[in-house]
């Protein structure tokens, strides 16, 4: 069962989300996006393989505002 900041990904390892823009979420609490930042996001992740569970973090990727 996948709890609400969890989500699965298809059979091709493909996983999305949905960003509220007015709501990112922060060190501080949440905050809106404004012109002229530029984010950076990254995916932590876990993997079943035949000896256990791992986990890793996926390649950042950036946003810019506009």
């Amino acid at each position: 069962m996948l709890h609400d900041s969890e989500q699965g990904s298809d059979g091709l390892g493909r996983a999305s989300l949905r960003i509220d823009l007015t709501t990112l979420p922060t060190s501080m609490g949440s905050t809106a996006a404004a012109a002229g930042e530029s984010w950076y996001f990254q995916a932590w992740h876990r993997d079943r393989t035949d000896v256990g569970v791992t986990s890793g973090l996926s390649s950042a990727v950036q946003a810019n505002w506009q």
